[in-house]
């Protein structure tokens, strides 16, 4: 190679560089949530605006860097040095944390070892509070009417619908459900001086140390942001060994009936991982032009089988789902499966006894967050989804009572069924319980933290969709029967109060000794509205500032939506 041909190889190895740090610091910086397989939540799209501001950046730095080159050399190996010692060190200190969380996950943070136990009893009282993650409380009675026969399997269950959340993701939503109004939003900023991971910890730990004190033998599973971490630290219950905590999530191995093992799985996610790791930066510091076609779906343009597996070997299709359309699909989602094989497994988990014990169990379940395309009519996970012959006239399939559940976009159908698919699991799950004899005198509290703002019932206030603040709300009683629904006003703050009512008496939180009630939601009621929703940012002692809003009556109505201010 001769010196001009060196020279312009060195250039064009210079632009590169530069223009690649470019993008990777300057676009595609907010493209949700990601998987520890580098898949994201929602398929990046950009829009035609990004794409031709992208381009003409990515063209006036390459002519800047050109002209530096070829002007000002020695500025240029300046900036060189510069850059190649500020990226190696940012470089190095990233690579730190991710091998250090990545230990930390491995050694701390799996599945617990031990198989999970959820232990009931014919002749005392069980009491069940099962927060399902997203669970979306406004597509209940569309869930209902498409599958009736889930009536008679929660026969005994009221169905709040009028039911409201104090934030719009688990980090502001969760600790009212798990501690009571002392832990909406509103409630964790007036305690200033303590963390936000202390006040969540506290919200945790409300209920299974008020039913521990009164004897109730107590299990807890997969405690959302225990130790303000993604994978719970059940550590926090340390100073409570009596009580029983694992983590559920990934315990389990779908593929199990297939002759996969859990080992099998592992290994395959643990390459996928490992590659996509390099394809994922070659995916970030390229133009935004290319960088779905780089992403490929979450697949990373690594070649395809036909098969869900071969030989024993989980292929790339099979744990990542790709959408051709909102009916067809390709792959499971793995994430999903993990929390969906829990629920499969509750009956092998359960374990009953004769005994007058009492019990208190309180867990939390991912399968309505993880969305993905079911196979219908079952609603259950398939290598190939094909629900074309089903999804007609969806304007008519989803109209009750004259009002129209929008299905339309990705969005709103997947987040459908993996809603139905949790319910159609539970049923099952009842059913055992009746069959072993349990299910009368268990009361069963089905919550979630909140819901989704998918526009499927146009209840709008200053440009939000309020549907995200609209959670799950069923109760079960002893010994009550048929399926009812009440329009009385709820919210995900009242779990406590519901869990405790007429078997423990008086109670209080045990960290405040304020009493546990439901006076706090007599009157309007102000919730919290912010995405700053990961843990790793939102994490001092207060929250960032967001957007305020006041409900005053029927949460239906949009009049009744007040926007209040951000601070």
């Amino acid at each position: 190679m001769n010196g001009e041909a060196r020279s312009r190889f060195s250039e064009a190895v210079w632009i590169m560089c530069g223009v690649s740090v470019f993008d990777y610091m300057l676009f595609g910086t907010k493209l949700g949530i990601i998987s520890s397989t580098l898949q994201y939540e929602k398929t990046p799209v950009f829009k035609f605006s990004e794409y031709l501001i992208n381009t003409f950046a990515v063209v006036a730095a390459a002519i800047v860097l050109h002209f530096i080159y070829r002007h000002f050399q020695n500025i240029s190996k300046t900036i060189l040095i510069i850059g190649i010692i500020t990226v190696v060190g940012i470089g190095g200190i990233s690579l730190a944390e991710v091998l250090g969380s990545f230990a930390w996950y491995n050694n701390f943070s799996r599945p617990s070892k031990e198989m999970p136990e959820i232990p009931l009893s014919r002749d005392g009282k069980n009491v069940i509070v099962l927060m399902l993650d997203r669970g979306l409380g406004l597509q209940v009675p569309y869930i209902f009417n498409e599958k009736p026969e889930l009536k008679e399997q929660y026969d005994g269950f009221t169905y709040y619908r009028n039911t409201i959340s104090y934030g719009p993701y688990t980090i502001f939503g969760s600790p009212a459900l798990y501690g009571g109004y002392e832990y909406t939003p509103e409630g964790m900023n007036s305690r200033p001086d303590d963390s936000l991971e202390s006040k969540q910890n506290e919200a945790l730990k409300v209920m299974p140390v008020i039913f521990g004190k009164n004897g109730y033998e107590v299990t807890i599973c997969d405690p959302s942001y225990a130790g303000y971490s993604y994978v719970p630290d059940l550590s926090i219950f340390d100073d409570h060994p009596e009580f029983h905590c694992y983590n559920t999530i990934g315990r389990f191995n779908y593929f199990e009936d297939a002759g996969l093992s859990s080992s099998d799985t592992s290994a395959r996610i643990r390459d996928i991982r490992n590659r996509n790791f390099f394809c994922f930066s070659i995916m970030k510091i390229s133009p935004v032009l290319l960088q779905e076609t780089l992403y490929n779906g979450g697949l990373y343009n690594e070649s395809i089988s036909s098969a869900g597996n071969t030989e024993g070997v989980i292929t790339a299709d099979a744990l990542v789902q790709q959408w051709y359309s909102t009916s067809v699909s390709s792959g499971y989602n793995h994430t999903f499966l993990e929390s969906y094989a829990v629920l499969m497994n509750l009956p092998k988990i359960t374990s009953v006894t004769d005994t007058s014990e009492n019990t208190f169990l309180m867990m939390c379940n991912e399968t309505p967050h993880s969305f993905t395309i079911l196979q219908e009519p079952d609603y259950v996970p398939a290598m190939h989804v094909d629900n074309t012959a089903y999804d007609v006239d969806m304007e008519a399939r989803y109209t009750l009572d004259n009002v129209t559940m929008q299905m339309t976009t990705e969005d709103q159908i997947t987040h459908y069924h993996v809603n139905i698919a949790t319910f159609l699991q539970l049923g099952k799950w009842f059913d055992y319980l009746r069959e072993q004899g349990v299910y009368d005198n268990t009361r069963i509290i089905l919550v979630s933290d909140h819901g989704k703002d998918l526009g499927q019932f146009g209840i709008n206030c200053n440009d939000q969709d309020m549907e995200i603040f609209f959670p799950l709300l069923m109760v079960k009683d002893f010994g009550a029967t048929g399926f009812t629904v009440s329009d009385e006003f709820m919210t995900n703050g009242d779990t406590p109060s519901i869990a405790t009512a007429g078997i423990i008496e008086n109670p209080e939180n045990p960290f405040t000794q304020n009493p546990i009630n439901e006076d706090a939601k007599n009157g309007p009621q102000t919730v919290f509205y912010s995405d700053i929703l990961h843990i790793e940012d939102n994490n001092g002692n207060t929250f960032f500032p967001g957007s305020w809003y006041s409900l005053d009556g029927d949460p239906h109505d949009p009049e009744n939506w007040k926007y209040l201010g951000d601070w």
